[in-house]
């Protein structure tokens, strides 16, 4: 029989196991910012089925590589990298609030597999953004966080990124709880000021010069949305 000594004596030393680990854990996101994402990835958006389940289209082609912070113009984008797309998320959104770049960090899992799907036979249509934010709105329920001013990077006093890109998670949610109508224009309106058009997929399908890629994609596209509403 093992004695109670020896027993406080090995609990002991699996607590200070886990600390260690975490410590080393906590260090390393110290050094290296790009594990915020990382962690975001495993402990929030895939605590969700809707977060697992866009994790996974990405983790097909990457596996459990980092998704690494990027300077750019959006707050995130997919970009060709050694020739597989590859989701960078912006450098400016590195000191957010957990729960926020988690959810930036889900928008960016949507983008990319709607990317994947519909890239390159489809110009920048509205749809996309309004499948990205309308599943990050679903998202958002699955997680169950209080959504409130001080986890809405939109409102910091001092860094205006996420105010300039018109991303308040706050103004966002309630829109969607509110009408479905109002949070629809409002993504469309937010397209329109920040790239000077929101081109619907009903319209690009008027064209007559389409290929067939093209006009299926279209098509498919048009239905997801549908199928969404």
């Amino acid at each position: 029989m093992v004695g109670p000594t020896l027993q406080g004596a090995t609990q002991m030393k699996k607590i200070l196991l886990i600390l260690g680990v975490f410590g080393i854990c906590s260090s390393a996101m110290a050094i290296n910012p790009h594990f915020r994402l990382l962690r975001a990835k495993e402990n929030t958006v895939k605590a969700t089925e809707i977060g697992t389940r866009y994790s996974s289209i990405y983790e097909s082609q990457h596996g459990q590589a980092l998704i690494l912070f990027d300077r750019l113009m959006s707050e995130y984008k997919v970009k060709k990298i050694n020739g597989l797309s590859t989701l960078r998320v912006n450098w400016e959104l590195h000191g957010s609030d957990h729960d926020y770049l988690a959810w930036m960090l889900f928008q960016g899992l949507v983008r990319y597999s709607l990317e994947k799907k519909f890239k390159p036979a489809l110009p920048e249509l509205f749809e996309f953004d309004g499948l990205v934010w309308l599943e990050s709105m679903r998202y958002l329920d699955q997680l169950g966080v209080i959504i409130d001013q001080e986890m809405d990077y939109a409102s910091h006093p001092r860094f205006d990124f996420a105010r300039r890109r018109d991303l308040s998670i706050v103004r966002f949610y309630r829109l969607f709880k509110r009408s479905r109508k109002s949070f629809n224009k409002a993504i469309s309106d937010r397209k329109k000021r920040l790239e000077g058009k929101s081109l619907k997929v009903v319209d690009f399908l008027k064209r007559t010069d389409l290929t067939t890629s093209q006009r299926k994609a279209g098509e498919q596209l048009q239905l997801l949305w549908e199928q969404s509403k």
